[in-house]
């Protein structure tokens, strides 16, 4: 019953994100800020896994503060849950040309974006399902071993979309996952 309803909060999420879209009220947002409140949100797990969260200065974008509010906090919480030793996530930000932007879709509108990468020393996973990660219910671990309902990185990517940018991973089996958002430079 807990499983459900944790499934039916999270589609619902899902479904406010669609519906919401490009609607959301956009403002300059201080990535910086977004990340603090996430660490400040998941304090306690922090703490209790020794986790070590480091931060390179990040951008001031246009957009939605609580849609990415919810993006970072869903890579983050990934980071934390799936690792077996203390978890280690550096996060850091460039600027990158449209055309250095690895498998970016032919719809991206502008030139240059902020590429923010979140790279963690986690289980990782099979580099083949780097794809696949990013849609709804798509799970590579089972139940047992991991909580969660299959649709965080559905919820990022379709954030991702809503402020007109791009979601990948990379990674490998034992080697910790890289997640790189391109967000548009400029909002």
């Amino acid at each position: 019953a807990r499983r459900m309803a944790e499934l039916v909060k999270s589609l619902l999420n899902y479904s406010h994100l669609a519906k919401e879209g490009e609607q959301a009220k956009t403002t300059e947002v201080n990535l910086n800020t977004i990340i603090d409140e996430v660490k400040q949100d998941f304090e306690l797990l922090i703490e209790e896994k020794h986790a070590i969260i480091t931060c390179e200065m990040l951008p001031v974008i246009n957009g939605s503060h609580i849609q990415l509010g919810q993006l970072f906090a869903n890579i983050i919480s990934n980071s934390l849950k799936f690792s077996t030793a203390s978890p280690i996530v550096k996060i850091r930000s460039s600027i990158v040309e449209k055309s250095q932007i690895p498998g970016a879709p032919k719809n991206l509108a502008v030139q240059k974006y902020q590429m923010i990468t979140l790279e963690d020393n986690g289980i990782g996973f099979d580099d083949q399902y780097r794809k696949t990660i990013f849609s709804l219910f798509k799970r590579l671990h089972g139940k047992q071993e991991y909580s969660g309902t299959g649709i965080g990185l559905a919820l990022c990517k379709k954030i991702v979309e809503n402020h007109k940018g791009f979601i990948c991973a990379t990674s490998a089996l034992g080697e910790g996952t890289k997640l790189s958002v391109y967000l548009p430079e400029g909002g």
